[in-house]
């Protein structure tokens, strides 16, 4: 009989409802489930047969689920009431009419009553909604929940513990070092309608991480004028790989997440076996390709050049107009990597490509924060991204390769290893840190698709921060921020960068100043060497000689005092 009881207050509860009911339809003449509230404004709802909460069952005859008309949203009515009337002494009328109890006088003319059940107060609550002299009537109303949590929860992507650049974190979740902070983005934006353009050399299409997330169309390769972007041979996986870190899938109980991981990607084939770009007529073209549908490009690529390296007029055009007509007026999004010839003293400012001012020139920096050994330096660098260094025990990025033994990683394995890049094998270089940017900008863009190529720009700058300040080269700029020719701005955190995006007031568009200087000189034959003397505590002398580039800056002919040399990386 015990077992039992429950079931018989369930019922009991249930007939109440069922008899109030046929007796309510017949005293206010409504039909069975529709009722009309006031409450900011007229609701309409549909009574619901069950709550989908289990714990409300013995409350069946206090809380009854209704689904709104407009927007089909659930709730919970109660059996306590909210009127505001407009006229005096009708409160007392009410309450008297319908057997109301008055629980409180609440402030701006509001009273809360006690009705007898939940489907009492929304019958009498229905029928005050249509009278002119009720300004507010409704049953108390519990709605749904959504948790906002300022951090996303941890992808079943099974390499994601590897991706340290995204979060780098002990297991019990304390920070182990620098990283994207990707996890305080990802409940904000992940880079739903944003289309990356890959310039490299051809995609794998069909990998099983990113088959999800290639286009449709807007695949081309441009060295043969056709759709056909897969690689021509077994090592040419660096775009794979570029691919991987933009916005391979996520949560999909496979491989890695991508820094965008709901981004579409348009493989575009610019780079032959041979090493060879398309044409600067057909990259005019690849410049402003679907400008209006692709809102971002990666460039992991650079110009194989030590010398002083300006656009070609054809590639200005294409580059000035993706930058000034892309995205309907807005600029498309243009990142490109700052270049590995660090050692060879070669500057990002060296190339005009990289120091366009429309461009996002990204260097690299390793697990530590600091400057990775190769990356170029430049008053053009805008900000960094994770890379690996192996000349100082650096491992590469966990990404994305050719399946199988093709492409960097060429180890045969049982499970799907072979599909991936990773540790000695992993992919470096600032081809590496340029695509984290990328997909970074695609969770900007999709947080806040009306931002110009400009906002974006001051959104990375601002959201960026140095980890190793012990850097020489990190100044103080007239704004306040900290800024270097390795690093740039430095790291960005992407949680930062999606908040500030998110409430983004964007800012005038571009002003052009022209200057004229008429005070011309001469520069010396010999301003393109440094003679440096350098005196050890043994007290002999060595005389060295370094080459410089025109990006390195003036020289002075004259001998000058000692100056100290840092290493910075």
């Amino acid at each position: 009989m015990s077992n039992n009881l429950p079931f018989v207050c369930w019922l009991r509860n249930y007939l109440l409802i069922s008899c109030f009911f046929l007796l309510s339809t017949g005293l206010y003449g409504i039909s069975q489930d529709e009722f009309i509230f006031k409450v900011t404004a007229v609701i309409k709802v549909v009574l619901t047969n069950e709550l989908d909460q289990p714990h409300l069952e013995q409350e069946r005859a206090d809380w009854l689920q209704f689904k709104t008309t407009t927007d089909n949203q659930t709730i919970l009515c109660g059996s306590k009431l909210v009127i505001k009337c407009t006229e005096k002494n009708q409160l007392k009328s009410i309450i008297a009419t319908n057997r109301l109890c008055l629980l409180t006088a609440l402030p701006n003319g509001l009273y809360l009553l006690q009705a007898s059940n939940a489907f009492s107060a929304a019958v009498i609550a229905n029928k005050l909604a249509k009278e002119k002299t009720i300004e507010i009537a409704y049953p108390v109303i519990r709605r749904k929940a959504e948790l906002c949590s300022e951090y996303a929860r941890m992808p079943n992507d099974p390499y994601f513990r590897y991706q340290w650049y995204l979060e780098n974190r002990t297991s019990d979740g304390q920070p182990r070092g620098p990283d994207l902070n990707i996890r305080a983005a990802w409940p904000f934006a992940q880079g739903n309608n944003i289309v990356v353009g890959i310039a490299d050399v051809g995609i794998e299409l069909t990998h099983p991480d990113l088959i999800n997330q290639a286009c449709q169309s807007n695949h081309y390769n441009f060295l043969d004028l056709s759709t056909n972007v897969t690689p021509e041979n077994k090592t040419e996986a660096h775009g794979t790989a570029v691919a991987g870190l933009i916005c391979a899938t996520g949560n999909n109980k496979l491989g890695i997440i991508g820094t965008a991981p709901k981004a579409k990607f348009a493989s575009w084939k610019i780079i032959s076996p041979s090493g060879y770009l398309a044409s600067d007529d057909v990259l005019m073209e690849m410049y402003q390709f679907h400008s209006q549908e692709i809102w971002v490009q990666n460039h992991s690529w650079g110009y194989n050049s030590d010398t002083l390296m300006p656009k070609t007029p054809l590639e200005e055009i294409g580059l000035s107009n993706a930058i000034t007509s892309g995205r309907n007026g807005l600029g498309t999004i243009i990142v490109r990597a700052a270049g590995n010839k660090r050692q060879y003293y070669q500057r990002a400012d060296d190339d005009a490509y990289l120091s366009d001012p429309g461009v996002i020139t990204v260097a690299a920096a390793r697990e530590d924060g600091r400057v990775a050994s190769y990356s170029n330096p430049g008053a053009c660098i805008l900000v960094a991204g994770f890379s690996g260094d192996s000349y100082n025990g650096f491992d590469g990025l966990f990404t994305t390769d050719l399946t199988g033994t093709n492409g960097y990683n060429q180890i045969e394995f049982e499970e799907d290893w072979g599909d991936y890049t990773f540790y000695s094998y992993g992919f470096s270089g600032t081809s590496a840190s340029a695509p984290l940017i990328s997909g970074l900008a695609a969770l900007i863009l999709s947080a806040n698709p009306n931002l110009s190529y400009r906002d974006v720009q001051h959104i990375l700058v601002i959201s960026s921060k140095h980890y190793v300040l012990a850097d020489p080269d990190i100044s103080t700029n007239a704004a306040g921020l900290l800024v270097s020719h390795n690093l740039g701005f430095g790291i960005p955190d992407a949680g930062l960068a999606v908040y500030y995006a998110s409430r983004w007031i964007n800012r005038p568009k571009l002003t052009v100043l022209n200057f004229t200087n008429n005070n011309s000189s001469i520069i010396p034959a010999i301003g393109l060497s440094l003679a440096a003397e350098i005196t050890d505590s043994k007290s002999y002398t060595n005389h060295l000689i370094f080459p410089c580039t025109p990006g390195d800056g003036l020289f002075p002919d004259k001998q000058i005092g000692p100056i100290p040399l840092e290493f910075v990386g």
